[in-house]
C-alpha cells in the first residue's frame, strides 16, 4: 500500500446523505471520509486493509468500514465488481 493517504470527497445524491455505486477496483490507496461505507462483494475478490488489519473478501461478503477510518482495497483476482454504500451518518437518524 501506498504510504500517502487522501480524504475523499464523497459525492451524495441530490436531496439525501447517499451515494451507491458499483466499481470495478483494481487498487484504491488509503483514504478516509466521513461517511460510513458498505462494501458488498458482487464478483471477484479484494484484499481490504484497515487499521494494521487485512481481509480477504470474496463474492457474497459484506463489510462495513467506519467513518473516517483509514482503509485501502486492492483486486485479489482477475475480474470484480464491488457495489458500494456510502452515506453519512446522519443518515440513518431520519431511521
Amino acid at each position: 500500500m501506498s504510504g500517502s493517504q487522501e480524504y475523499e470527497f464523497v459525492r451524495h445524491l441530490k436531496g439525501l446523505r447517499l451515494c451507491i455505486s458499483f466499481a470495478e477496483i483494481d487498487q484504491r490507496f488509503q483514504h478516509w471520509h466521513g461517511d460510513v461505507e458498505i462494501l458488498y462483494i458482487v464478483r471477484g475478490a479484494h484484499l481490504l486493509s484497515a487499521g494494521q488489519d487485512t481481509y480477504l473478501l470474496k463474492r457474497g461478503d459484506i463489510v462495513v468500514v467506519n467513518h473516517y477510518e483509514i482503509h485501502a482495497l486492492r483486486q485479489a483476482g482477475e475480474d470484480n465488481l464491488i457495489c458500494v454504500v456510502q452515506f453519512d451518518p446522519a443518515f440513518c437518524k431520519n431511521y
